[in-house]
């Protein structure tokens, strides 16, 4: 469809958000016009039916359309053009989870085409995001809060090992299955120890301690390679982005752990047998399988079971698809995918588990499902961004990704807390010691 450059876009760099920068021509045509009418109401009645409304102040309402744009956009690219709009600034919200949470609810949306899925080059977001988005800038990534009840069951897994020799693994294997139920309120200050939680829950689960071998891949903002050496550990953690290493060292250094955690720069997206050939007792791993794509997570399991110790344990800290994934989840999760991780890619628990079993000669021996904590810190962190806006902009973050950037807080909270995603702490081990614990 042709597009035109509307008055309010000047403000956008056309070459870095060229869907933003323009917009869909509305066509004069009867049916066209049938089909604006129509997106129009389907977007109030959306709201309508969650009590939502929409007027031309916030103080009044829950939604302010400042420009009909935004129906252009949403006839021509459904949920993609709903987050493209709301990174033009033609339509603002009082609480912009809610009405994405309303919009999920009611299936907004006819379908559209995906953007076509990019290669993963190993890039970081930039360091510097994470001051705006939590009240400790070494820290990314969801967190379990306090107030959350822990319940383990032992389930079984189908095991999808290939053998030559069928009956030589049993078809299931044994899973210890915890959930945690949901927390109670929280505020801004319950944020970084709630990450702090999680972190303590992956190098737990990875049996961190004093003395121990540990390998953080991908390396994530500090706080995990930290609070590993401030357990007595040594640490080693590789990354792509020569950028992000840097700025990770800086936070290092002044944690004073320097002497027991060192950052390497690797030439592969994903760590190949070139890179490093080290082997560790534990390796550990904080939301950085989504971005890879699925055959970038193929890679990366490949790594590391070839990284980890006979008898070594891995923790691995992810989002996947929830209960409630769906087509129409994948159109909410366009906009990632068009302009966060071109190879964006959420995958179900039984995929996590063929491509370990498959692919691996490790096993996913623990399963934790944190979904309602992560929603609440996807809260707070869109709450923070907002507080912090103007800083983010006089760090060089223009208005078109600190818009970007609160529609994927906003949405990522609507997301987990309708179950569309879900939260998980995997634990892995060598299938040979899996299997010594019993299977079925």
């Amino acid at each position: 469809m042709p597009r035109y450059k509307a008055s309010h876009l000047a403000h956008v760099d056309a070459q870095r958000w060229p869907g933003v920068a323009t917009v869909p021509v509305a066509w004069s045509d009867r049916f066209a016009s049938w089909r604006l009418r129509r997106v129009e109401a389907h977007f109030a009645r959306a709201l309508a039916d969650v009590g939502l409304t929409v007027g031309t102040s916030l103080e009044d309402a829950d939604v302010v359309v400042d420009h009909e744009e935004l129906f252009y956009r949403l006839s021509d690219g459904g949920w993609l053009g709903l987050a493209e709009s709301f990174m033009a600034g033609e339509w603002r919200a009082r609480d912009l989870g809610a009405v994405l949470s309303a919009l999920l609810a009611t299936t907004f949306g006819p379908p559209r085409r995906l953007p076509p899925r990019g290669a993963y080059e190993g890039g970081e977001l930039p360091a510097a995001l994470s001051e705006f988005t939590s009240t400790d800038s070494i820290h990314d990534g969801g967190g379990m809060f306090a107030s959350g009840v822990a319940t383990t069951e032992r389930v079984t897994r189908k095991s999808y090992t290939h053998t030559s020799r069928p009956k030589a693994e049993a078809p299931h294997h044994f899973v210890d299955d915890t959930r945690i139920s949901a927390p109670a309120a929280v505020d801004r200050a319950d944020l970084v120890d709630a990450q702090n939680r999680a972190i303590d829950c992956l190098l737990d689960a990875a049996h961190v301690g004093g003395g121990r071998d540990v390998l953080e891949y991908p390396l994530s903002r500090g706080a995990m390679a930290i609070r590993a050496a401030q357990r007595g550990a040594s640490v080693d953690a590789l990354s792509p982005d020569p950028d992000f290493v840097a700025a990770v060292d800086g936070s290092v250094q002044l944690a004073g752990v320097s002497d027991s955690v060192y950052i390497h720069t690797i030439d592969h997206p994903i760590a190949t047998r070139e890179d490093w050939r080290s082997r560790y007792e534990s390796i550990v791993s904080l939301d950085k399988l989504v971005p890879m794509g699925g055959d970038g997570q193929r890679d990366f399991f490949r790594a590391i079971d070839r990284m980890l110790s006979v008898g070594g344990f891995a923790a691995i800290q992810t989002l996947a698809e929830g209960p409630n994934f769906s087509a129409v989840t994948k159109q909410a999760l366009a906009v990632e995918r068009a302009y966060i991780w071109p190879a964006m890619d959420y995958p179900s628990v039984e995929e996590l588990h063929k491509t370990v079993d498959r692919d691996t000669s490790l096993r996913i021996i623990g399963e934790m499902h944190f979904a309602s904590h992560y929603a609440q810190v996807a809260a707070l962190q869109g709450e923070l961004f907002d507080a912090n806006s103007r800083d983010a902009a006089a760090a060089g973050f223009d208005v078109t990704f600190r818009r970007l950037w609160r529609f994927h807080l906003a949405l990522q909270q609507a997301l987990l807390e309708q179950m569309h995603l879900d939260a998980l702490q995997l634990r892995l081990t060598s299938r040979s010691r899996a299997g010594r614990a019993g299977e079925r």
